[in-house]
């Protein structure tokens, strides 16, 4: 006989799993999954900066009232072409409070370049080059995907790592801010190369992620002899699946977590979106622990979500006295923690799915609509060198406010404001804790998921027909 917990369970799972096709949907890079279909397809058919793919629906009772999707058949064959350029422009115009946090006007935000592989529906290769201002051009992406089941994929390469899912599932063009939240940006490791494993069963609502790397950030080489190691366990229900089409309701809940042993290397630093550093730690040499909480809700148009994390890095021993006789002095290490929360609404066009913009409810050849139109707001907390007497700690408390719109699917205008209170002044501008700036961003984008990447061209109305009294 089932328990209330079983039943109070199973009522959930059915809430969050409503009985649409959960067909294959391909890769579980967002930025770059060309296995699924984008919003302007007639039916919901199997079509950066990596995920699940949504199952079949059950087809008895005992099955439908299980914990999780059940298995997918094989990919079916589709028509998309074996190599797809990708392409991402951005333009910025902005005014800050402060000279020191840098200059107003017009910049070139990031430019994008990149193409996917895929011979066969269970294999990707990825590769992106970025340029951001004037920097040469850099590689951003370089990966290979392989799903020899629907349950098991295996990836190796210059990849995103598992932690926070705002930037591993997110691509940045498909944010409703210009930027990402301050504990992201400075617990994150951008990108490393690796080899990772991604495990989700097919009677379990449960994804998995352990992933082995250099942990320092470099393409050419390790900085020490120890690898990095990273582990992500989340439970994954509805929309919250990557490519999840057709569901109003999702959740995802979880935790990842780093373990590295560094050499001599920078301790995190404090940015906020102008791209300011105000707080920068001090060297730091030997065991280095991330981890992060992290919980996205879907509730219809809105998104929900709510990240945080703890840092902790150790320090070189130093020799206080001159006396090379006498043991090293051991510092404390330096702690670090933040959270940010983010609530998203589309007031118009589809709702999000995981990885992808709101898009316009009208398809490719239907009059224009509008396009989709999302309003956000994000609060941010950042407390950096803490645990550590000889070093001033620092800090930020943010809020910001963003309004973007999507015209057409390859094209967006975002709007943002930005305040920040410092806990201390920073040390090239004492006396200021208070900041502000205000951000307008031009994107446009080709070859990412949820596009036509066409322009949606008004087609002539059929004349009304006038009735007799």
């Amino acid at each position: 006989m089932p328990t209330p917990s079983t039943v109070l369970l199973a009522a959930i799972v059915s809430a969050l799993e409503p009985a649409t096709d959960r067909t294959y949907r391909g890769p579980t890079t967002p930025e770059l999954d060309a296995g699924a279909t984008t919003h302007d397809d007639a039916s919901l058919a199997a079509h950066d900066e990596t995920t699940a793919s949504p199952r079949e629906p059950a087809a008895s009772a005992a099955t439908a009232s299980a914990t999780a999707p059940p298995p997918s058949p094989p990919p079916a064959a589709t028509s998309e072409p074996i190599v797809s350029p990708t392409l991402l422009g951005e333009i910025d115009a902005r005014t800050l409070g402060d000279a020191v946090e840098g200059t107003d006007g017009f910049a070139l935000g990031r430019f994008r370049l990149g193409a996917r592989v895929r011979p066969a529906p269970w294999f990707d290769a990825v590769a992106t080059l970025e340029t951001v201002g004037t920097a040469v051009p850099y590689l951003l992406d370089g990966y290979v995907v392989f799903r020899p089941q629907a349950w098991l994929e295996i990836g190796a390469g210059y990849a995103k790592t598992p932690l926070f899912p705002s930037f591993r599932y997110e691509p940045v063009h498909a944010l409703p801010f210009p930027d990402r939240a301050p504990v992201v940006n400075a617990m994150r490791v951008r990108r490393d190369v690796g080899a990772e494993v991604r495990v989700r069963p097919e009677r379990a609502p449960i994804e998995a992620v352990v992933r082995a790397g250099n942990g320092s950030g470099s393409l050419s080489s390790n900085d020490n002899r120890t690898p990095a190691g990273y582990a992500a366990v989340d439970l994954v229900l509805g929309r919250a699946w990557v490519a999840g089409h057709n569901r109003r309701l999702g959740l995802r809940l979880g935790a990842a977590g780093l373990v590295d042993e560094a050499p001599d290397r920078a301790a995190n630093s404090g940015r906020i979106a102008s791209g300011y550093t105000f707080w920068k730690g001090g060297p730091t040499r030997g065991r280095r622990l991330v981890g992060e909480l992290h919980a996205v809700a879907y509730l219809g148009p809105v998104r929900i979500t709510a990240e945080a994390g703890f840092a902790d890095e150790a320090r070189t021993a130093i020799d206080d006295d001159a006396d090379a006789e006498t043991p090293r002095v051991t510092l404390p290490s330096l702690r670090s923690w933040g959270l940010t929360g983010e609530i998203a609404w589309v007031v118009l066009g589809t709702p999000r799915e995981v990885g992808r913009a709101p898009a316009a409810r009208a398809a490719a050849d239907a009059p224009w609509d509008g396009g989709a139109l999302e309003l956000a707001l994000r609060v941010d907390r950042l407390a950096l060198g803490h645990h550590a007497g000889d070093v001033a700690d620092g800090g930020v408390t943010g809020g910001a406010l963003a309004m973007k719109w999507w015209p057409v699917d390859f094209l967006a205008v975002a709007l943002a404001g930005y305040v920040s209170h410092y806990d201390q002044a920073p040390m090239d501008s004492p006396g200021r804790t208070l900041s502000w700036m205000a951000m307008a961003r031009l994107s446009a984008f080709f070859g990412y998921p949820g596009q036509s990447n066409r322009f949606r061209a008004a087609r002539p109305r059929a004349p009304r027909r006038r009735t007799r009294a």
